[in-house]
């Protein structure tokens, strides 16, 4: 019965009128239909659906605009990822692109837990690559500074490609997310993560453990683990998230220095929180847990990813 009601709550997100979640000002920067695009590429014989946000050309940099790819959670779509994020809103300010992709069955396809995407053997990390080639071909993108980022099952899949594509990823973030053993992220190549989580998360239990439906680490190892991967610094420094982030006991922030040698890592733990993105949609609050609104997950993340990219060297 639990997982009939969510469904229908998810189901209702991807039927919510744009206007309702589009039509708000970007901090200045008005949203025009020119700025949302939807697309369909074929990947392995069917067609995939990604909904992006375009900056306006004025403020493309000389390297090309930035991409950030944002996944939505299990039971999701493109559209509940952009009302829960609303990352788009902070991409036009601040000039990147923004992609929500949508998963087929509503789910994204790891080696974490097993989903309807897995189960029927779906090629994402070719969907991925190919909506990168799309906008290699199509928008003059910095190819140095694609990112990725998303919410619980959209997470694994941020995690997944990390494994499978990092040489094209410069960096990326998990919010409420998690893995099921240390085994499901060994990237070739280290890259500076952020994990963001709230201590009441149910789903993915922040002390680990079993969910309401999957077993996973605790947060607090899997932060130890990326920093061991990254080389990162033992011990961690002060970290303000954004300009204009106002310290609160409801957010700690914890900075492990990559060095010379190594990539950084940055762990937000939310205290209090639920299984949601931060300063977001937090619209089944009373299923998922409460939404912070002491710090925008959207904002910080963009401050982390606009500190990193590739190495000239990388393609």
């Amino acid at each position: 019965m639990r997982r009939k009601i969510i469904f229908l709550l998810y189901l209702m997100l991807s039927l919510w009128p744009v206007q309702k979640i589009s039509a708000e000002p970007a901090q200045g920067s008005l949203l025009r239909k020119e700025n949302k695009i939807t697309e369909t590429i074929t990947v392995r014989g069917v067609g995939r659906k990604f909904v992006f946000y375009l900056p306006d050309k004025a403020t493309l940099p000389p390297q090309g605009f930035p991409v950030v790819f944002v996944f939505h959670g299990g039971r999701g779509t493109a559209l509940s990822a952009q009302a829960m994020s609303k990352m788009h809103q902070v991409g036009l300010t601040e000039g990147f692109i923004v992609v929500y992709p949508e998963g087929l069955y509503k789910s994204w396809n790891t080696d974490i837990i097993s989903t309807a995407a897995s189960k029927n053997n779906v090629d994402d990390v070719a969907f991925f690559n190919q909506m990168l080639d799309y906008f290699i071909t199509h928008y003059a993108i910095d190819r140095h500074r694609v990112y990725v980022c998303g919410i619980s099952n959209g997470g694994h899949i941020s995690y997944y490609l990390t494994k499978k594509s990092g040489e094209r990823i410069a960096a990326l973030a998990v919010v409420a997310s998690g893995l099921a053993s240390e085994e499901n992220f060994q990237p070739p190549q280290p890259r500076p993560i952020m994990v963001i989580h709230g201590t009441e998360d149910k789903f993915i239990p922040y002390k680990g453990g079993q969910g309401e439906r999957d077993w996973y680490l605790p947060v607090e190892t899997i932060v130890q683990q990326f920093i061991t991967l990254n080389g990162a610094s033992a011990a961690a420094q002060p970290y303000v998230p954004y300009s204009g982030f106002k310290k609160t006991k409801e957010v700690d922030t914890f900075y492990y220095e990559g060095g010379p040698e190594g990539e950084d890592v940055v762990f937000i733990r939310i205290n209090g929180a639920g299984h949601t993105w931060p300063g977001g949609g937090g619209y089944i609050d009373f299923l998922l847990g409460p939404t912070s609104r002491a710090i925008s997950a959207s904002r910080a993340i963009w401050e982390f990813f606009k500190q990193h990219r590739l190495q000239e060297s990388a393609q």
